[in-house]
């Protein structure tokens, strides 16, 4: 039991008296453990997509500013069940929190003292940086990924249906009550012709403009723009015998002859390396990084560069855990750390 509940527990089982003394010593007591309250930030929530690794980030947040850390380098630790008074998370929650955090290039943890502890420290760059991108792209009042519920104001339903959903009778016959008196005074001043329409074709649901087929100049340009795709990676023609053709010309200019870079670098580094038959989540993924993310090509080609050599220690560890463009966007942040510490300790 943490310390706020013993506390409750011990004066509601030591009080003696009227009632309305022990509700006053307990709410004294409500006032003297909850003095401290911990701050949530709502827009950790969005760039995580975590509301786990939100919250403790929001706290890694608040301890980074704190005399004691500042005088260590900003560099903190806590145990498992500090994490739990604080945060009310629970081990596997922590865990969880920790491995996005650590993910998204947000922290860094080293084990030090015997016996070990986990040290962390933020990095505020990085977290800065996924702010921008985040409300540039999205609204983050709204895109979310947590599941919603069937309300007025939102995108789409939560999967099973909410409880307390909102009485839309009201509002609907406000509005259309309005309408009536509109349409009324209207048809007064200005009358016009009977048009009599069904309830049943008021409901009709304006219909979607149907999906225009790509032209044959459209199919031709893509064909042609495959094709020089494939005659880049020319010397891996076997094995790339099995891919599907995909339109890279709709990416952000240079997708293709960064994809024709990642692969070509596999290839060289990793004589088994697999390849996937549809290409389309990698040309997303290479897309995003420079569209989203804002990484240009060129600290791409960079990063590519070290982790695909297998000559120095960074390639040979890294090379085989990014397997695919995805990871390559996940990880980039890390990478790029990783990278810079190795040259600062002349390693590369």
């Amino acid at each position: 039991m943490n310390e706020p509940s013993a506390k409750i527990l011990a004066c509601a089982q030591d009080v003696s008296g009227p009632l309305n003394m022990n509700m006053a010593q307990l709410a004294q007591t409500l006032s003297t453990v909850m003095s401290r309250p911990i701050a949530f930030h709502r827009i950790f929530v969005g760039i995580t997509g975590s509301v786990t690794a939100g919250v403790m980030l929001s706290q890694m947040w608040y301890l980074k500013d704190t005399p004691t850390v500042k005088a260590r380098g900003e560099w903190f630790w806590r145990t498992r069940d500090e994490w739990m008074e604080e945060t009310g998370l629970s081990r596997t929650e922590q865990e969880h929190a920790r491995k996005v955090l650590r993910d998204l290039g947000f922290i860094s943890e080293e084990k030090k003292d015997i016996p070990p502890k986990i040290y962390t420290t933020i990095h505020s760059v990085n977290i800065v940086q996924a702010i921008i991108s985040y409300t540039q792209a999205t609204n983050p009042l709204r895109d979310t990924n947590l599941q919603e519920t069937c309300q007025l104001y939102g995108r789409k339903p939560a999967k099973y249906t909410a409880g307390n959903l909102p009485n839309n009778t009201e509002s609907s016959t406000e509005s259309s009550t309005d309408t009536k008196e509109k349409d009324i005074m209207s048809e007064v001043e200005n009358p016009t012709p009977d048009v009599s329409i069904s309830v049943a074709d008021a409901k009709k649901k304006t219909p979607k403009p149907p999906k225009t087929k790509p032209t044959p100049e459209d199919e031709a340009f893509t064909r042609a723009y495959w094709e020089r795709f494939c005659r880049a990676l020319s010397d891996h023609k076997e094995q790339l015998s099995h891919l599907k053709m995909i339109d890279l010309s709709k990416y952000v200019k240079g997708t293709a002859n960064l994809l024709v870079n990642f692969i070509t670098s596999r290839f060289d580094s990793y004589e088994n390396a697999k390849i996937p038959d549809d290409l389309t989540k990698w040309a997303e993924a290479m897309d995003k990084l420079q569209r989203i993310d804002k990484i240009s090509p060129q600290r791409i080609n960079d990063v590519m560069d070290v982790i695909f050599d297998n000559g120095n220690d960074i390639g040979a560890f890294w090379g085989t855990n990014v397997e695919g463009v995805p990871k390559l966007r996940v990880r980039f942040a890390r990478l790029e750390e990783a990278i810079e510490k190795a040259k600062a300790k002349g390693r590369l």
